[in-house]
């Protein structure tokens, strides 16, 4: 109002008075605003030009000022309800990109090479998605950062993609690939992948760091801590394949040892290693597999070395035949490398093996189901996935090559090359089934694995296919149990014992743990034709608990009389560490007829089950765990039962809830578990609740 009034009053001083008296009369006569106007112009008999250009221009910025208002309102109101309508399509796709993500990550380990693909293929049809979404609307706070994401993911994907068309490559081409004559291309795959991990690391954390810069709403809930565990598993894999290119790039010969073990004959961490295969590997790839009677090595020893004192009477020697004596794999397969490099045959040769592979008859029998028979005309035999143990276990002992000076292991040599060729001639079902049955005896600890290299091992532990003795962790509440069997002077007769297992455990008012334990043995080979299917089935039985449990009863066990076939002190027979540091613990319990001692974290009760063919026999165990719980809603409690390789057992499992609790997962006070056949590690997680509640 004040700049019309110095207007008027530069154009035209006369009558600037009524000017102004009409400017402030119309100013607060609204009603009549345009009347009076027209009335005061016409009285003047003059228009005053200036002020119908500056009110002219006044109403054409308010109409301005108001219509940039009402786009941006539409613009901002529209916009908010673009956002508002596509959020969760927002939201989803991002979610989906990382679950799919997380699948992707999930199939490559097990080999799911389609599975793999299939979740890539919808991570980017949801990029496409959020791309459409989000196009017009990356000047906000909250999607500024979706075109570098975009650009990060679709890069990871293709990093990802690149490892699984490697495992196609691997998967399409089998066993070809690790012999020679492949040009180096297993390593050239595990180069390219391990250059991949970098990228996929990096990229990763790239792509955590922009995210993070968006809001830190629903999408990023649960994303730091996978982004975490993401990177710790990749560094960690990552340094594994480190380590495996390392070791398969190693100038010269890297030696693994193949022990074939045979469950029929069990001992703790497996079947009796009656075979053995000398794995070679030059430049990444097989150049050649020897396979031997695991006692030729053993005669060209020098070094003597106190046995196991349940061994004492059927060896003098310990030697690598005997030496699967310890459940933890770990420790019986650095036991076979340490006497199979003490003997003269890879002694002189400096050979220092690497590793140790596990394999028992079930795995074989896998393989020839799937590649078919195989005729041995030399031998008159065809050995089938049926009557595989059978044919191979009376040819060593009682066939052709049972003779003074021959290998009586020779057929396994025969038979090598020949499955080595048909798997090299897998057809695409083949080689399916072939990854398929390697899953299932990995998870059933028919085969096991060690390596030498520590970061090896570690990747492979995380696998749980090392057949290490489960440690439990710090503050965990539970309960431990394994039941080992070594079958010692008793023929093959485990080939017909059937072994049932049952626990019983009650939760006091106190939280004491009692437990009463079964464990049930029948020998079934009564009626065969060999003798050593037929044989008392002499087994020295151990029981794995928590350490320091507290004993209260026992029957059904037995003793026997040790009696060592030489003097060790005068023979000059060494002391294996990992052996007397456990020996050393050993206590007689002889009112129960037991054992007692330490190995591998646990505290084990041990004594002689023998069982005539035609009998049965059972071990029963009353022992309280050493530390009382804590009683409370919500108190997480687990079992864990860690199965003999080579051993199948049912089991049976029940735990009674002290009074006034239940267990959440069973709705009563009795939880009961019960299984024809064990996996590699049971573990049973369970809830207390107070039954008031």
């Amino acid at each position: 109002m004040n700049t019309l009034v110095k207007i008027f009053r530069k154009n035209n001083s006369k009558g600037s008075n009524h000017v102004m008296a009409d400017i402030r009369q119309s100013s607060f006569r609204n009603d009549s605003k345009t009347t009076e106007r027209r009335g005061y112009f016409s009285r003047a008999g003059w228009r005053p030009k200036e002020q119908i250009i500056i009110r002219n221009r006044f109403r054409w910025l308010k109409r301005t000022v108001f219509g940039i208002i009402a786009v941006l309102f539409l613009l901002v109101g529209g916009y908010s309800a673009y956002l508002w309508v596509h959020r969760y399509e927002v939201v989803d796709s991002i979610s989906e990109i990382f679950g799919g993500l997380r699948s992707a990550g999930s199939e490559l380990t097990k080999l799911e090479t389609d599975g793999v693909s299939e979740s890539l293929a919808k991570i980017n049809s949801n990029i496409e998605i959020l791309r459409g979404l989000t196009k017009y609307l990356t000047g906000t706070p909250f999607l500024k950062q979706v075109p570098d994401a975009f650009s990060k993911v679709k890069e990871l994907v293709a990093r990802v993609d690149s490892i699984n068309k490697g495992l196609v490559e691997v998967k399409d081409n089998g066993v070809k690939l690790f012999f020679k004559d492949s040009g180096g291309r297993l390593l050239e795959i595990l180069r390219t992948t391990e250059g991949d991990l970098v990228a996929i690391r990096s990229i990763a954390a790239d792509l955590y760091e922009t995210i993070s810069r968006l809001n830190k709403g629903s999408i990023l809930e649960g994303i730091g801590p996978e982004y975490l565990s993401f990177s710790a598993s990749i560094d960690r894999v990552n340094a594994g394949l480190t380590a495996l290119i390392a070791l398969l790039e190693r100038p010269g010969e890297v030696h693994f040892a193949v022990a074939f073990e045979n469950p029929s004959e069990i001992r703790p961490s497996g079947g009796f290693n009656g075979s053995y295969a000398d794995l070679v590997l030059e430049n990444g790839e097989i150049s050649k597999i020897g396979v031997d009677d695991i006692y030729h090595p053993d005669l060209f020893t020098k070094v003597k070395v106190v046995p196991p004192i349940q061994l004492q009477t059927i060896t003098p020697g310990w030697g690598a035949r005997d030496a699967n004596w310890f459940f933890d794999f770990r420790t019986s397969a650095m036991q076979l490398m340490d006497f199979l490099e003490s003997s003269d045959i890879y002694r002189g040769q400096g050979v220092r093996f690497d590793g140790v592979v596990a394999i028992n008859v079930r795995v074989m029998e896998d393989i020839l189901r799937i590649i078919g028979d195989i005729s041995l005309p030399q031998y008159k035999l065809v050995l089938n996935s049926s009557n595989f143990l059978r044919e191979v276990q009376e040819e060593v002992e009682a066939g052709q090559d049972k003779k003074p000076g021959q290998n009586p292991k020779k057929i396994l040599s025969v038979i090598t090359p020949i499955i080595i060729e048909r798997l090299q001639n897998l057809t695409d079902i083949q080689k399916e089934e072939v990854l398929g049955l390697l899953g299932k005896r990995l998870a059933n600890k028919d085969i096991k694995l060690y390596f030498h290299d520590n970061t090896l091992e570690s990747i492979v532990l995380q696998y749980g296919v090392t057949g290490d003795v489960f440690q439990p962790p710090a503050g965990w509440n539970g309960d431990y149990l394994a039941v080992v069997n070594a079958n010692i002077a008793g023929g093959k007769s485990d080939a017909f014992i059937s072994q049932s297992i049952e626990l019983i455990s009650v939760i006091g008012l106190s939280g004491e743990v009692k437990n009463t334990l079964a464990v049930k043995r029948t020998h079934g080979g009564g009626k065969q034709k060999e003798s050593w299917y037929r044989a008392t089935n002499q087994n020295y039985l151990k029981v794995f608990t928590l350490p320091n449990v507290r004993l209260a009863d026992a029957k059904g066990g037995g003793t026997k009389v040790i009696t060592p076939k030489v003097d060790y002190k005068k023979g000059g027979y060494a002391v294996d560490a990992d052996l007397d540091a456990v020996e050393k613990t050993l206590q007689e319990i002889p009112e129960f007829k037991l054992q007692r001692y330490e190995e591998s974290g646990k505290s084990v009760f041990a004594t002689w089950i023998n069982v005539a063919a035609g009998q049965s026999k059972t071990l029963e165990l009353n022992y309280q765990n050493p530390r009382k719980l804590v009683l409370s809603d919500g108190l997480k409690y687990s079992f864990v039962l860690d199965k003999q390789s080579g051993v199948e057992s049912a089991f049976k499992y029940s735990i009674e809830a002290p009074d006034g609790f239940i267990w959440i997962e069973s709705e009563s006070a009795v939880f009961t578990y019960y299984s024809a056949s064990l996996p590699s590690r049971l573990v049973l997680e369970l809830t207390l609740r107070s039954a008031d509640i």
